[in-house]
């Protein structure tokens, strides 16, 4: 199944092999009744997601894009996460590699705003479950690990890319967990209650579903691992509250009148002042506009995920193309590399284009101005020789319309 098809009904199909509303049903919303753990790929009749990249395409796009992005850390098994950055702001590829073959895991952060394939994938999840999404790579040793035993906050898709890993899971500590945990898996730990409910070893296009609060760890064994986490950050009630007071000035200023003087001096007030600030909550609540405050917030993960507006990217023609539209380059790890007097190669992700001398120049100045519009571009090279239409399926660029085209 290739990405490119997906839409937000068949990405759980992509996944787990399960349709759009079973996934809503019986796993989403009931997670926090059942604690609800879906693992495809490893059972029998199950379908293997299709392997999205390599162990070797991840070594290369590191040493691509070392000199792009802060996104490269290296995370030791106590949680700690340090950037690979030299003082000149740029990523020591020989300290990565070193600490890498000492047993420590490297993370690539935010691999949807780097790596076409994930981010398309984070926006599906997104449409598909109404939460914000960004993915993470991870790429751990042998007979490693890269976190302690430690549970999240938000809930999270494991896929497995390359090599294998194998996950404990154990008995829930929080219903609603509202900050992340670490344990020390020798010491024992009254909240973790140390209840093993499930081990799963993750073979590549196997995938884990794990609901937030689910204390975990995993480990490699003779084989090194890669795999891809996509984390789903919910939109909480209190977020809508929020949201909700602090559009609303008059009902905030309810909120903001000070607490009584003698609270210190008079420890006898506070039952009474705790039911002066019930009331001050529920007058405060009772007339705010939530059908704004649940838009408000809809549409700023809509913006986080890119999803408005939709990039005219796919079948895109020259031809079709506006004077007022903007070509916006994406923030992609890319490099352009000479073949000869009058031609390069761009090199982004797992890509190739080869450019010739007036394309080159062309993106040259689109990376220095990151966005143009299209009569910027045809003043400066011309119509028929501007890469457009190629950049744009390599993923390297967004086309934003300027204007509403008939």
């Amino acid at each position: 199944m290739d990405v490119n098809q997906l839409n937000r009904e068949t990405v759980f199909e992509f996944f787990f092999g399960v349709s759009y509303d079973s996934f809503l049903q019986t796993v989403l919303g009931k997670k926090y009744v059942t604690g609800c753990i879906l693992c495809s790929g490893i059972d029998a009749g199950q379908p293997k997601t299709p392997v999205l990249i390599s162990r070797r395409d991840f070594a290369e796009t590191v040493n691509l894009s070392a000199d792009r992005t802060n996104a490269l850390k290296v995370v030791n098994s106590d949680r700690s996460q340090q950037p690979a950055i030299t003082s000149r702001g740029k990523v020591d590829l020989q300290q990565l590699w070193m600490r890498y073959h000492d047993g420590q895991t490297i993370v690539y952060e935010g691999a949807h705003h780097h790596l076409n394939v994930f981010s398309t994938l984070a926006r599906l999840l997104s449409l598909a479950t109404s939460r914000s999404v960004h993915a993470n790579l991870y790429l751990t040793p042998a007979w490693s690990r890269g976190y302690n035993l430690h549970y999240d906050v938000h809930d999270v898709i494991v896929l497995q890319l390359d090599g294998t890993k194998t996950w404990r899971i154990y008995a829930k500590p929080a219903s609603v967990p509202d900050h992340p945990a670490s344990f020390n898996p020798d010491t024992p730990h009254d909240v973790l209650a140390e209840t093993l409910i499930d081990e799963k070893t993750l073979e590549p296009g196997d995938c884990l579903y794990l609901p937030a609060g689910f204390p975990h760890i995993a480990r490699t064994t003779g084989d090194a691992s890669l795999h891809v986490t996509f984390g789903l950050r919910a939109i909480t009630i209190f977020d809508i509250l929020l949201r909700a007071l602090s559009t609303d000035h008059d009902r905030m200023g309810i909120l903001r009148e000070p607490a009584p003087a003698n609270l210190l001096s008079d420890p006898t007030s506070i039952q009474a002042t705790a039911g002066d600030i019930r009331n001050a909550a529920l007058e405060a609540v009772a007339g705010l506009d939530f059908a704004q405050a649940l838009s408000s917030c809809r549409n700023r993960v809509a913006d986080e995920q890119g999803i408005f507006p939709t990039p005219l990217t796919a079948g895109l023609r020259v031809s079709d193309l506006h004077d007022d539209d903007t070509v916006v380059l994406r923030d992609l790890p890319m490099t352009v590399k000479r073949l000869s007097t009058s031609q390069w190669m761009l090199q982004a992700g797992f890509k190739t284009l080869t450019l010739n001398k007036i394309a080159y120049a062309t993106l040259e100045r689109l990376e220095e101005h990151r966005q143009l519009t299209i009569r910027e571009l045809k003043d400066t090279n011309g119509a028929d020789r501007l890469p457009i239409d190629a950049l744009a399926s390599l993923g390297v660029i967004d086309v934003v319309t300027g204007r509403q085209h008939a």
